[in-house]
């Protein structure tokens, strides 16, 4: 039988614990893990047997937020980090070494932009932006050192949506990187789309309440990494064969980078996965009426649930629902900064798929660092204000909205 991903996000196979039957997992809020024997922690260092010895490297608690994740996108397997940052990091490094390149959407979160321009450079990687949707600029870009392709499904704050097959088809045996997170695993199926790996900020859309930081890089399974540029990974896959990229994820990122997540911060993330798929609707249903709202006062907003935007139908045929990103421009600084002033149930702050909606102006925040170029390229403007939908009532955001635009 085949479940829906709504009975999926409550229900896994052997998740109730065996011994105390408890439906929660628990947190196992520790360091270390004693054994009662040399030779027993002497098989589990040199992986002759299973178990965990450092909350650094693995975690029950951690353990068992990577196997739900796996399970709700059907993939191969998950690594959880703490940050969503920290995944992408990991993911380019195991990915690419000095001397190679990356090819990169160049309209990107500003977060993710910045790890790009800076730090990922530093390594003697390569990173050739592109405007994701011109495929034969990116075809031109890729050489036989090109180690990645790598784009947001949804980007942030400009709602640029890639064509997922036509990437996919024309970079052939290198591998297409995805950060999902504006959709969640509920949102878009990267295993029916063939992109080799999945990452997501689960502080977003997963945790779902502003409560823990944490990211997840997931191993779709639908990649031969025997094809893989990075020859640390191919000498992975002779070893061990399918599961080569997980085991250089974790070796590099938590055994030698520490860029582990927290048990506390993995319980969280786990409880709000219960609740995903209902709470990703009702967002997407209040999204698409608040941007109906300001479209019909005629004032510039972009959704790509509105027939206006320019990949309306892209998204049809991708996406289950559009997520919770939007933006309205009006115009000014000055008068943005008027209408966020106004807001009281919403949230002036950073961060975005909260239960709370939330509104920021990203040119004096997040994008503040950036040179005209990169803000033409994010879509940043003066009067920009890019607003993330929760859970409220949707007559009541409308009602603020109003007051707030007089």
């Amino acid at each position: 039988m085949t479940l829906s991903l709504a009975t999926k996000c409550v229900y896994m196979p052997d998740a109730v614990d065996s011994v105390t039957g408890a439906v929660n997992t628990p947190i196992y809020q520790t360091a270390g893990f004693a054994y009662p024997n040399p030779a027993d922690l002497e098989n589990v260092f040199k992986g002759r047997d299973s178990g965990h010895v450092y909350s650094r490297i693995s975690n029950p608690t951690i353990a068992d937020l990577e196997r739900r994740i796996a399970y709700l996108d059907n993939a191969l397997g998950a690594v959880a980090f703490s940050s969503g940052l920290a995944a992408i990091f990991t993911t380019i490094m195991v990915l690419a070494r000095s001397g190679q390149n990356i090819v990169v959407s160049n309209a990107l979160f500003s977060g993710s932009r910045d790890l790009f321009d800076e730090t990922i450079p530093q390594l003697g990687i390569d990173v050739r932006w592109v405007d994701i949707t011109d495929h034969n600029h990116i075809k031109a870009l890729i050489d036989d050192q090109t180690a990645a392709v790598f784009s947001e499904i949804i980007s942030n704050p400009k709602l640029v949506i890639p064509d997922v097959k036509a990437l996919v088809d024309g970079i052939g045996s290198i591998p297409l990187v995805i950060d999902a997170t504006l959709t969640g695993s509920t949102g878009f199926d990267a295993v029916a789309h063939n992109v080799a790996v999945v990452i997501y900020s689960s502080t977003k859309l997963f945790a779902s309440n502003t409560g823990a930081i944490g990211g997840i890089v997931v191993d779709t399974g639908c990649f031969n990494w025997g094809q893989a540029r990075h020859p640390d990974v191919r000498s992975a896959y002779d070893r061990i064969r399918g599961f080569a990229f997980i085991e250089r994820l974790r070796r590099h990122g938590l055994n030698n980078g520490g860029f582990n997540t927290s048990p506390m911060n993995a319980f969280l993330t786990l409880v709000g996965l219960e609740t995903l798929a209902l709470r990703y609707e009702r967002i997407c249903q209040t999204a698409q009426t608040v941007a109906a709202f300001f479209d019909k006062l005629g004032i510039p907003v972009r959704y790509p649930g509105l027939a206006t935007h320019p990949q309306h139908a892209l998204a049809n045929e991708l996406l289950t629902g559009f997520g919770p990103l939007m933006t309205i421009d009006l115009g000014t600084k000055e008068r943005a900064f008027a209408f966020i002033s106004k807001l009281k149930i919403v949230k002036n702050m950073t961060n975005l798929g909260d239960n709370r909606t939330m509104v920021i102006h990203p040119k004096s925040t997040l994008y503040w660092r950036h040179d005209t170029e990169r803000l033409q390229q994010a879509g940043v403007t003066d009067g920009l204000i890019r607003m993330t939908i929760g859970l409220e009532s949707p007559d009541d955001l409308i009602h603020e909205f109003k007051e707030a635009l007089q």
